[in-house]
Order: C-alpha cells, then sequence, then structure tokens
C-alpha cells in the first residue's frame, strides 16, 4: 500500500528561517531571538540530536531520511504449517522483501524522517506466494531513526484466495486445498475432502455406498441401487416383501421360523425329521433331491422342461422319444439270401408254404418298435404337423457281402407320382446314411454317406450323392416304378437297394450309425415332405451332421 507521507522541517531550518524574517528596525527584538535560538539549539545539541556523535542511524547522503527498522517473530500458527514462508513490509510508500532469522524476519527502510508511518506486513507461502497473514502498525520515524516489533496479535488471517469461505490457512490446515473451492455437500461446514460423513446420514463414507444420498448407504446387491430403494437386494430373484432373509441371496424362506434360512437348516419345518430324509410324497424319493416333491408318480426332470420324466415321453428333449432312446437295429445275417433286386416284392405260397424273399430281414429294433420313418423333418405343404402321419417303413439283412434294405412308401396312389424336378431330392426319392465306426461327430468324415435314390430309377440322375458325402458307396436299386407305372390302381412305392459292404470297409459284427429318409412329392416343383426314421422332427439334419444318425450292427457270420 502506498502511504502518503507529511515531510516535517527540521527544526535547525525553521530557527534559522524565523530570526532571518525579523524586520531591521527592531534590533532589540532580533538579538533577544537570536539569543533564545542559541540556547534552544544548544539544548537540542545536548539531548542527542542527528549531529551528536552518538547517534545510531546517521543521516543519508540526503540528510533528509532515517532508518527504520521492522522485524517480527513468526507466529506459532504459520510455524506450525510446516512450509516455506516469505514476508515484505511496506511504509511510506515503499514495499521491500524482508530477511528471514533465525525466529522471524526482518528489514530496514530508508524513509523520510518525521513523519508518523502506518507499516504493513505480509506474509506468504514460498512455494506459489499465497497470501497467508498480514499485520499492520504506526511508528513515529524521527531524527534518531526507529526500530518497530510487529507482535504476534497484531497479524490477521483471514484470506480466502479460492473465495469458498474458507481462509487459506484454514484449508491448509485441515487439508484442503486454498486454491480451488471445496464443496459441502451437507453443509456442515466441513468441505466433502475432509468429511468424514459427507450426506451427514450417520454413516462414514468409507462404509457408506452412497456417500452424497443421505437417504441410501448400502447395496447389498450392488446393482447401483440402494437398499431402501431397492425391491430385491440381494437380488435373488424374490421381492424383499416375500423374502425372509431380504439380504442374504442364499436364503429366501425360514419355514419354521426358527431365524435359520430353510437351505442351511438341517430340519427345515421343525417337525424332527432332518430334511434329508423328508419324503413328502411318500416314493421313496428324499425331498432335497425330489423335483416333484408332492406328486408320487415323478421325482425327477432330465430336460427341465418342467415334465416330470415318467410323464415326459423324451426325458433328454433329443428329439428321440424314450422308447427308442439307446436302442439298435441288428441287421441279420442270411447266409442263403436269394433277394433279387428288380423292385418286384416276391411272395409265393406252394405246396402249403409261404415263401417271402425278405421275410428274414429285420424291421423292428432291438426294442421290437418297428422301423417306421415317422418324423416329419421337411414340411412344405402348410398343413398341421400334430395330425400327420407317413406310412413309410424299412427292412434290412446282409449276407456277408452286401447290405440288403427294401423300403416302403404307401399311400402313394400313381397320380402323385412326380418326376419333374431337376433336383433327385425334390422329387419321389429315399435317402440313405451310413456312418462306419459310429462316430457320431458333428459334420462328415471320409467314412460318412449320403445317397439319395429317385423312385425313377430309370432316369439320368437317379442317385446322387450328398453334398458332404465321402466317395466310393457302391450300389445299385431298382423302384417299383418300372414295373407299376402302368398300373390302373397302385397304392404303394418299392425301394430295393443293395450296398457292398467292402467299397465302405464295413464287415459283419460291425457297428455303424444309420439314418433313413423319404421324399415324397405329389404336386410338382419342390418336395412337399421329407420324414425320417431317427433324426428328430422338425430337424433337417442328416446331411450334414452324423451325430443326428441312429445306431445299426451287422450281426456276425457265426
Amino acid at each position: 500500500m502506498n502511504i502518503q507521507t507529511e515531510y516535517v522541517v527540521p527544526y535547525n531550518s525553521l530557527i534559522s528561517k524565523s530570526v532571518c524574517q525579523i524586520p531591521n528596525g527592531l534590533p532589540v527584538i532580533r538579538l533577544l531571538l537570536t539569543t533564545l535560538a542559541l540556547i534552544v539549539l544548544a539544548t537540542l545539541i545536548g539531548c542527542g540530536s542527528s549531529s551528536s556523535s552518538d547517534n545510531t542511524q546517521p543521516l543519508n547522503d540526503d540528510g533528509d531520511t532515517r532508518n527504520l527498522k521492522v522485524s517480527f517473530t513468526v507466529p506459532e500458527r504459520l510455524t506450525l504449517l510446516g512450509t516455506g514462508l516469505t514476508a515484505t513490509v511496506t511504509a511510506g510508500g515503499t514495499e521491500q522483501p524482508m530477511e528471514e532469522i533465525e525466529t522471524g524476519f526482518e528489514a530496514t527502510l530508508a524513509l523520510p524522517m518525521e513523519q508518523q508511518l502506518q507499516v504493513y506486513i505480509g506474509v506468504r507461502r514460498a512455494e506459489d506466494g499465497l497470501l497467508l497473514a498480514a499485520a499492520d502498525s504506526t511508528t513515529w520515524l524521527g531524527g534518531q531513526g526507529a526500530a518497530l516489533t510487529v507482535p504476534e496479535q497484531r497479524f490477521d488471517y483471514g484470506y480466502d484466495q479460492d473465495g469458498d469461505g474458507v481462509d487459506n490457512i484454514v484449508e491448509i490446515e485441515r487439508g484442503t486445498s486454498p486454491t480451488s473451492i471445496s464443496l459441502d455437500f451437507d453443509a456442515d461446514g466441513l468441505p466433502d475432502d475432509i468429511d468424514g460423513d459427507d450426506d451427514n446420514d450417520g454413516i462414514a463414507d468409507d462404509a457408506d455406498a452412497f456417500p452424497f444420498n443421505g437417504q441410501e448407504f448400502e447395496d447389498t446387491d450392488a446393482d447401483g441401487v440402494g437398499n431402501n430403494a431397492d425391491t430385491d437386494d440381494d437380488d435373488d430373484g424374490v421381492l424383499d416383501d416375500h423374502d425372509a432373509f431380504p439380504t442374504d441371496a442364499s436364503e429366501t424362506r425360514d419355514s419354521d421360523g426358527d431365524g435359520t434360512g430353510d437351505n442351511l437348516d438341517t430340519d427345515a419345518d421343525g417337525n424332527g425329521i432332518e430334511d434329508d430324509q423328508e419324503d413328502s410324497d411318500g416314493d421313496g424319493v428324499p425331498d432335497m433331491i425330489d423335483l416333484f416333491p408332492d406328486n408320487h408318480y415323478e421325482s425327477a426332470d432330465t430336460d427341465g422342461d418342467g415334465i416330470g420324466d415318467n410323464e415326459d415321453p423324451d426325458d433328454n428333449n433329443n428329439g428321440i422319444e424314450d422308447y427308442r432312446e439307446g436302442s439298435q437295429i441288428i441287421i441279420p445275417y442270411v447266409d442263403d439270401a436269394s433277394i433279387v433286386i428288380d423292385g418286384i416284392w416276391f411272395t409265393e405260397y406252394s405246396n402249403n408254404n409261404y415263401y417271402d424273399e425278405w421275410a428274414k430281414a429285420v424291421d423292428t429294433d432291438s426294442f421290437g418298435y418297428g422301423l417306421h420313418l415317422g418324423n416329419l423333418q421337411i414340411d412344405n405343404t402348410g398343413l398341421d404337423n400334430n395330425y400327420r402321419y407317413n406310412d413309410a417303413y424299412f427292412e434290412m439283412m446282409h449276407d456277408g457281402d452286401y447290405l440288403y434294405v427294401k423300403i416302403t412308401v404307401g399311400n402313394e396312389e400313381l397320380e402323385n407320382w412326380f418326376n419333374d424336378s431337376t433336383d433327385v431330392w425334390e422329387d419321389d426319392s429315399v435317402e440313405l446314411y451310413i456312418d462306419v465306426g459310429y462316430d457320431q461327430l458333428d459334420s462328415y468324415g471320409d467314412d460318412d454317406y449320403q445317397r439319395i435314390f429317385r423312385f425313377r430309377d430309370s432316369a439320368e440322375d437317379p442317385t446322387l450323392d450328398g453334398y458332404y458325402s465321402a466317395g466310393g458307396l457302391e450300389t445299385d436299386h431298382v423302384t417299383s416304378y418300372r414295373h407299376e407305372n402302368s398300373a390302373v390302381s397302385v397304392y404303394q412305392q418299392l425301394y430295393e437297394i443293395r450296398v457292398k459292404l467292402s467299397s465302405i470297409g464295413l464287415e459283419p459284427g460291425d457297428t455303424f450309425g444309420l439314418e433313413v429318409a423319404s421324399n415324397d412329392d405329389d404336386d410338382g416343383g419342390m418336395r412337399d415332405t421329407k420324414w425320417g426314421w431317427w433324426a428328430p422332427s422338425d430337424q433337417d439334419v442328416a446331411w450334414f451332421r452324423p451325430r443326428a444318425f441312429g445306431k445299426a450292427k451287422l450281426q456276425p457270420t457265426d
């Protein structure tokens, strides 16, 4: 601060000026005044004036200034900050830095003498010049100079750099920033960065999941919604209002009200019988492992579809009915097979004997169920599948060299036989699939085969191998088309197929994967339906996935 200084005329000048201005006509008075001036001057010299040889504040070059020595001891409050300090002093319009001494600071200023001075001191943080405290005092600077020691009581600390209402020194003392505004969420006078409970809800911030929400402090399931607002605190799928343990995801009920959840309680209903021995429906299966504890007829649900295994026709939901699951076809060995691949099912009754060339072929699986093509895998008719039925089945046998397959498709009148598609599988045809070794892979290998046989076997392309089929399969076949297409009334189709076992490496005693299917085209264009033996309904997957085949075994020759 610039201080306006009033300059004072020295006493000797004043006396000299006064004597010289006495009129010459008054010599007596002039003589008296001269004598008085000399007396006053002698008195001043005797009292230690600036001309005295022991003066501690000698005149400066101009003879009109004296030294003002200002000092102060650093207040204890500033010392406890533990930071470097600087200080400046301002007086008589002059500001200069102060020198640090052991316990404080001091400075000497050369100022015009004979004036009352206002002295200001500022103390700042050395690292950034932040004003921490200031003091002011007054002193008279006379001909002898002056020394001013500013007491601690004169220091003021009310300086707020960031304007947040908290003094700089206070922010440093409590560890907040004096140069950035300190927020106070709960308006309790403690800035958030040092307030241990920002929302003033009684829960310390380090234990409060919502430190700035006075209505929430806990989030048991860590879903970002506080327990007070969350209707399912433990996220176990049971609303808190219906959950005996709303903050314990491992428990929801306490049947006997003993304070221990049913999952942990060894006697949840408190009836004196251990839970692992409870059998509510008396079916012999303890309730703990009985998925239907109140149904005497059910206890398991293998595929988890909510239907007990006893009632469910497909327990593992793989598309294969339980009555067929695990079955296989045992293909009989017939050493005197006299099958003629001619498309004619030859039967004869002679001498009270009935002869059927396919009589020794197997037409059931190992569980005794017929080899029926009953799984509707493709349907382009738009009819209700629940009421569809396919009158088609197959029979098989082998003689050690060949596998013989007869496929009969019933309910096929002559007028429904169409052979007008470029693609074999879009016409009336059958398909034979073989997985040598029964590997059940998800994709075809070099020993997996698919071959399609057209009903019109005299066409240029009566057979076709599937897109992924391995090569080398040797077959021959004849259908009833060549014999019956001129008949007046024909109600079935007959396919006779012979497979050379050695062409694919099959031998008597071998187990292999098998699927048989039929395609039906009743109105030209693309096929109307495709029916299969083993692959599940609504899943036309056998042409790319051997795992969808059933199981068959060639009976050994001995």
